[in-house]
């Protein structure tokens, strides 16, 4: 963009309760369109389905996103939850099966922990594997993610969560008609076992000291804005936009894109405090979306700035 980009000359002239307003009016109206959308997906593959979907996505980061949410159409939720029949090994070899992750054999570097789990998860899949379905390996990116963040990893998370004897749509309208539901989603998200992954961070290295959340609070987070709150919200629901509860949302790790727009929209000696709360967070990526995305003018044939402008006079 230009430098500073028009859209940063005006909103330099905004007190920050301006500008902190108009970011969680934007990360109000990012949370009701992707309701929108899954409201859309509810009708169509029940509510069920469709959080697993929207939840698995969330476990693959933008780089295997795309192959998380092949592996939710490939192996439904009910053919996973009654092949498991409540079993979360049972249904961790058949995600990581079905996925293309099961390694084919065991490494004389791995631990004896690992080699007795990659064992385990082979005694449930050669009795529960489709003949046909699942996902190539070359599908994920694997180079550069860290070994906590590895799907293998992120899969078994996914195990023990999905095989809870509480459906998703019920536990979200739990949490959501509770006194604290932002607490209550967070520690339903929260993945903690005694299994593997649970006390180790890959298969080459050590059982670590402490135990190791399958699916911890930073990825609870990003799961809670973008996937618990609006799913709550299409399921018809109001809480997610009653007053106090939006402003109480955590805030996801920023990412680099996150960070580039914020720098764009108020320059490179902006506070942080801008955008520290979940609903800010959202706001800024979807100016994003709304408005630098699809533009190749660098900024020249932006209808935002003209927008703000009009906002400032009214």
């Amino acid at each position: 963009p230009a430098n500073p980009a028009p859209c940063a000359r005006v909103l330099s002239n905004w007190p920050p309760d301006d500008r902190e307003s108009l970011l969680a009016a934007a990360g109000e109206e990012r949370l009701r369109r992707k309701a929108e959308r899954l409201a859309v997906a509810i009708a169509d593959r029940g509510a069920n389905q469709v959080f697993y979907e929207e939840y698995l996505a969330a476990l693959g980061y933008p780089e295997n996103k795309a192959p998380f949410r092949r592996l939710a159409a490939v192996l439904p939720l009910d053919v996973l939850r009654a092949t498991a029949a409540g079993d979360p090994v049972r249904a961790e070899a058949l995600l990581t099966g079905m996925a293309g992750l099961l390694p084919p054999t065991t490494q004389g570097e791995w631990s004896a922990a690992a080699r007795r789990h990659a064992r385990a998860l082979w005694d449930h899949w050669w009795k529960v594997r489709p003949e046909t379905g699942g996902l190539k390996p070359d599908v994920w990116r694997l180079s550069g993610v860290r070994p906590a963040n590895h799907p293998v990893r992120r899969l078994a998370g996914a195990a023990w969560f999905l095989t809870r004897p509480e459906p998703a749509a019920d536990a979200l309208r739990r949490c959501a008609l509770g006194p604290n539901p932002v607490a209550a989603l967070l520690d339903w998200l929260d993945v903690r076992a005694d299994t593997f992954w649970g006390h180790y961070a890959s298969r080459l290295g050590p059982r670590s000291t402490r135990p190791v959340a399958l699916i911890g609070r930073s990825r609870a987070s990003a799961i809670l804005i973008n996937v618990c709150v609006p799913m709550t919200a299409a399921l018809g629901l109001d809480a997610p936009f009653a007053a106090g509860w939006l402003e109480r949302l955590p805030p996801e790790a920023p990412s680099g894109r996150l960070r580039a727009v914020a720098h764009t929209l108020f320059g490179p000696q902006h506070p942080p405090s801008l955008y520290r709360d979940g609903l800010r967070r959202q706001g800024v990526l979807q100016i994003f979306q709304d408005y630098c995305l699809h533009n190749r003018s660098h900024c020249a044939e932006c209808a935002f700035p003209g927008w703000l402008q009009e906002s400032t006079a009214r």
